[in-house]
């Protein structure tokens, strides 16, 4: 009982060392709060993607700790979107870019809580949607990139909001502090931690808000009333927290390690 309790606080400690912080997911600081807006997050690299791979050393001990591994995907658009489910009309895929249609969601996300999400996007007519915590298709937070004045300073706008079934909530539309532009590519990513919601383009945070009713859920994209962009790749990486890790395992319960 002694040498299975100090191995279980050996791999916390361990773990805890590894693996990126997970105060963000359990409510505390904001994963973008020493981070002044409109600069680079760390672990940003100029040109690339926010979300960085893991080391060796987290990737081997992610093997060996016990409950479901955090879930990491990538789509190109170099084929079917097999991996997605919902309405596929509207949605064309060719070339590996993607037009956007209906809603469609990314199936392997979907048991997820609290992730880094991002794509890069080309908006050529009015703007760019996307959905996360998506239960499913009535059930899920959007925002939506909305271009009012192309190039201009303050000419596009974000607009976020919660629905479920029939039900809109917390609805904000925010003029963008950044001039965008028709056709050209952006790197848009969503961090997803507890009940923040951060947006970040090309790297610049843009829009942080929070909301307590949806905990669960993945990410998918839908294209809003006369909008049309395209998708280049997204990628997806879950942060799943070291708590979730051993309970998920049912070790830190377990009847036979109670007295």
């Amino acid at each position: 009982m002694a040498v299975m309790m100090v191995g279980l606080v050996g791999a916390l400690v361990v773990a805890k060392l590894v693996f990126p912080d997970d105060s963000a997911a359990r409510g505390g600081a904001s994963p973008v709060a020493s981070a002044a807006p409109m600069t680079a997050p760390e672990g940003l690299r100029e040109g690339g993607e926010r979300i960085t791979g893991d080391s060796a050393l987290a990737r081997w001990l992610d093997s060996y700790l016990p409950g479901r591994s955090a879930i990491r995907a990538r789509v190109d658009f170099l084929s079917s979107l097999g991996e997605w489910t919902g309405n596929a009309r509207g949605w064309v895929v060719k070339d590996g870019t993607a037009r956007i249609g209906e809603l469609r969601l990314w199936k392997p996300t979907l048991s997820a809580r609290d992730y880094e999400f991002e794509f890069e996007a080309e908006i050529e007519k009015k703007g760019v949607s996307w959905v996360y915590r998506a239960a499913d298709t009535g059930s899920y937070y959007a925002t939506r990139i909305e271009l009012v004045r192309p190039g201009a300073a303050s000419g596009a706008m974000i607009v976020r909001y919660g629905k479920q079934g029939e039900n809109v909530f917390a609805r904000k539309a925010l003029p963008l502090p950044v001039a965008l532009d028709r056709k050209r590519p952006y790197r848009i990513a969503m961090l997803v931690a507890g009940t923040r919601f951060t947006t970040l383009i090309d790297g610049k945070v843009v829009d942080e808000w929070s909301d307590p009713r949806l905990v669960k859920g993945g990410v998918g994209f839908f294209a809003a009333d006369g909008e049309q962009s395209i998708l280049r790749w997204a990628s997806f990486r879950e942060r799943k927290s070291l708590w979730d890790r051993f309970v998920s395992a049912n070790l830190l319960f377990a009847p036979q390690l109670l007295p």
